[in-house]
């Protein structure tokens, strides 16, 4: 499992993350995982890269896909692996 882990972040150009056991994590909003359907094993945390090439006549920020389609589209697909 930590092999597939590796190779999806290292095709999504994500060089930084970490899966951490669950019961090592200190919850904070215990109201989140509540409404859920579900009572998580393991986080997964990482660092998505951010700068996304020169912009011609764009601000370098408005040139990227939008994080929140990013991480959306991210997750299904590591629900996956």
């Amino acid at each position: 499992m930590k092999e597939k882990i590796k190779d999806f972040f290292k095709s999504q150009g994500i060089e930084y993350y970490a899966a951490l056991d669950y019961k090592d994590v200190r919850e904070t909003a215990s109201e989140i995982i509540a409404r859920e359907d579900f009572i998580p094993r393991s986080l997964i945390v990482y660092l998505v890269p951010y700068y996304a090439g020169a912009c011609d006549n764009l601000s370098v920020y408005a040139g990227s896909l939008d994080y929140h389609i990013f991480l959306r589209e991210l997750g299904a697909q590591l629900k996956e692996v």
